[in-house]
């Protein structure tokens, strides 16, 4: 709580000494925390959101189905059994993380082109 006190006088000591310099800073910090915020939610809005619907499903829905095959596969596997616990977690995961790469990969290209070239007008 002390340092935020003193936190709060130092900056209101800069402010009183430079208030265009404090200006200029406290802009900077604004414009910059609304631009990220903004591209966050232009990439959740365009692909994001529509992709980690199935995610969420197939990480849902797979193990218990992945269980199932296993167990009809049982003759196949070498040194496994059909729950080995590392190997349903690490294909969830791996699969969940090209999933959402899946996603996010379009997501920021889109991002990266100008409107006014993608929705050209008349």
């Amino acid at each position: 709580m002390d340092s935020l006190v003193s936190d709060a006088r130092y900056g209101l000591r800069v402010l009183r000494r430079a208030p265009v310099f404090a200006a200029v800073a406290m802009l900077s910090l604004v414009l910059g925390i609304g631009a990220n915020a903004a591209f966050f939610q232009l990439i959740d809005t365009v692909r994001l959101r529509d992709s980690l619907w199935p995610l969420a499903a197939g990480v849902l829905i797979g193990p218990p189905l992945a269980v199932a095959a296993m167990r009809a596969a049982r003759t196949l596997l070498f040194g496994l059994s059909p729950t080995d616990p590392p190997t349903m977690f690490g294909a969830t995961a791996l699969l969940a993380v090209a999933s959402a790469l899946a996603g996010a990969v379009p997501a920021w290209r889109a991002a990266r082109v100008d409107p006014s070239i993608a929705l050209p007008c008349d």
